[in-house]
């Protein structure tokens, strides 16, 4: 498919299915969901702007740790450990926006210390530049 951008927000989506077959998507919009899972994303390589947030279900970025992922938005997703799931992203990582708001995580000065070691280009961290 040739499929570059999908954008389903606030859906009541509970699954990503079909999205596999997408090999040139860029950008996956999928806030305000019910997804608890996003494994169709595992092997889209050209995939680099992703919004999850709003998905009180979801517990896991896993299929996103070896991508070269730039803007994520992952807020008010309560059962995401953000200092887990950020330290498993592969090194090669070019992210540059971040929004973690209403996840579980550090205190925000800790938070930034240790995404900006990790993440040499991160330039916003919850709609504020850094």
């Amino acid at each position: 498919m040739n499929l570059q951008v999908f954008c389903a927000s606030s859906n009541k989506l509970l699954s990503l299915k079909g999205l596999e077959k997408c090999a040139r998507l860029q950008e996956c919009i999928v806030d305000g969901n019910q997804l608890s899972v996003i494994e169709p994303l595992y092997g889209l390589e050209h995939l680099h702007v992703v919004d999850v947030s709003r998905n009180p279900c979801l517990e896991s970025l896993k299929p996103l740790y070896d991508k070269h992922i730039e803007d994520l938005w992952m807020s008010k997703n309560p059962k995401l450990d953000v200092l887990r799931e950020l330290m498993s992203f592969d090194h090669k990582t070019d992210l540059k926006t971040l929004a973690v708001d209403g996840c579980t995580a550090p205190s925000p000065q800790a938070l930034l210390s240790i995404l900006k070691a990790k993440f040499a280009n991160l330039r916003t961290l919850n709609g504020d530049l850094i």
